[in-house]
């Protein structure tokens, strides 16, 4: 579980004190059911210019079935400011190369009249510093290895009104951490031709992607479904993006066909802003 870069026992406690958290918790759990696969780069395609900004908006929904068929439902806001907040030389495998430092502020919560209330736990940021050169927005790099993680030579993390923490691990998940996007391979990502695209940042000429993911077990099937409008003229790439992971269940066994959905999740996020000369939020210990 290292890999994912935090330590979920305590999150997954203080999750289990609201209804907002119990959602928060599902969802990472979700996410973390085939965990030697967890993708890394959905959000990033291009790296921009340091001090570059971009601020999505959008919503996010759980739906919860039970065995008798029963739906409950859950939604949220989120906002999501990815911006690049620094540069610098950095030594890998005993070369100085370029590097930058990139942070990630979530909040997901409920609307209100200060904006969206995150509670103890719909609050997460992390900086990170990534080597400059793998931020590709390929699905594999030149030796056709899958971009599968972010590699990062340091890092923080803060969740909620903790003090922030470092990172103890060299990759990153962006999955699903931040964003049920995944780093989709070559055979599971299809360009769709391009489109002009209109968001609360602008109008944008982007070009549509649509993507699919299924890891099964004999348990357990995670189906991932994704739309993607990338923009060489937005920072970072994304202009917008739906998503939907659904989750399934049997007994190890039956058939494969007796699986039964149990929970969906389905994001649609979008540019809403797109600033200059960004700062850290995070504050490093």
């Amino acid at each position: 579980m290292g890999i994912q870069c935090v330590d979920l026992a305590p999150r997954l406690r203080e999750a289990e004190m609201t209804q907002r958290g119990i959602g928060t918790a599902l969802i990472i759990l979700l996410g973390m059911a085939f965990a030697t696969r967890a993708e890394a780069q959905g959000l990033l395609w291009q790296l921009p210019a340091d001090g570059s900004e971009v601020v999505y908006g959008g919503t996010m929904t759980q739906v919860n079935t039970r065995p008798d068929g029963q739906e409950s439902t859950m939604t949220w806001e989120r906002q999501l400011a990815i911006r690049s907040v620094g540069q610098e030389q950095a030594t890998v495998d005993d070369e100085q190369v370029p590097a930058r430092w990139i942070e990630f502020e979530l909040r997901t919560g409920q609307a209100s009249e200060q904006g969206i209330d995150t509670g103890l736990v719909g609050l997460r940021i992390f900086r990170v510093l990534v080597p400059a050169a793998a931020i590709t927005g390929k699905p594999a790099d030149d030796r056709d290895i899958p971009n599968a993680f972010l590699p990062i030579l340091q890092g923080f993390q803060q969740i909620g009104d903790q003090p922030a923490q470092p990172l103890e691990a060299k990759a990153f998940a962006i999955a699903p951490l931040l964003t049920q996007l995944r780093n989709y391979r070559g055979d599971q990502l299809k360009a769709e031709g391009e489109e002009p695209v209109d968001v609360p940042a602008g109008q944008f000429t982007a070009t549509k992607y649509a993507a699919s993911e299924t890891q099964e077990n004999r348990s357990t099937s995670v189906e991932n479904s994704a739309t993607m409008f990338v923009s060489k003229e937005v920072p970072f790439g994304l202009a917008r993006w739906q998503v939907t992971t659904t989750q399934s269940v049997k007994d190890p066994n039956q058939p494969r066909d007796a699986f039964e959905a149990r929970t969906r999740i389905e994001a649609t996020m979008e540019a809403r802003a797109i600033n200059q000369n960004a700062q850290a939020t995070l504050q490093a210990p």
